[in-house]
C-alpha cells in the first residue's frame, strides 16, 4: 500500500450536489486495474472529499495522482514525480531531456503529467540517468 500524508489542498470543497462545502478525509481505497486474469487489486490512501449535508464523495487530481503513482509502484516503473526529479536533476527542459532520451517532447510530458506509463525499455534508460 502507498500512503501519503496531507499536504496543502485545502480541506473543504464547494459540495457539487448541494450549496454546501465538501470535508477533506484521507481514507483507504482499493481499485482494479488491468484486464481479465490481469487485474490487480491495488490499495492506496486517498484524500477524499465528502459532503456532510447530501452525502457525495469524489476525488480530486491529488487523488488521480495518487492512484497513478500507485499503478506504476505495482508496474514496478518510475512514477511522474520521479521522471521529472531525474530531468531536474540533469537541470534540462523538456524539450533538450526529450532529445537527450531520443523521445518526442509530448510523450515525456505524457509521463511527467501521469497521462501516459512508459515501457520498460524507456524505463530502464531513465533509471540509468538516475545515477
Amino acid at each position: 500500500m502507498i500512503s501519503t500524508s496531507p499536504n496543502d489542498m485545502p480541506e473543504t470543497a464547494p459540495c457539487f450536489d448541494c450549496d454546501g462545502n465538501t470535508r477533506r478525509i484521507w481514507d483507504e481505497h482499493t481499485f482494479p486495474y488491468g484486464l481479465g486474469a490481469d487485474t490487480a487489486e491495488l490499495t492506496v490512501t486517498l484524500p477524499v472529499h465528502v459532503c456532510p449535508s447530501c452525502g457525495p464523495e469524489f476525488l480530486d487530481d491529488e487523488a488521480e495522482a495518487l492512484k497513478h503513482e500507485a499503478v506504476c509502484a505495482h508496474l514496478g516503473v518510475l512514477s511522474p514525480k520521479e521522471i521529472r526529479g531525474i530531468r531536474r536533476m540533469h537541470g534540462m527542459s523538456r524539450a533538450g531531456f526529450s532529445k537527450m532520451i531520443n523521445v518526442d517532447e509530448a510523450t515525456l510530458v505524457r509521463w511527467e503529467e501521469g497521462i501516459l506509463i512508459q515501457s520498460a525499455a524507456n524505463d530502464r534508460r531513465l533509471r540509468r540517468l538516475s545515477t
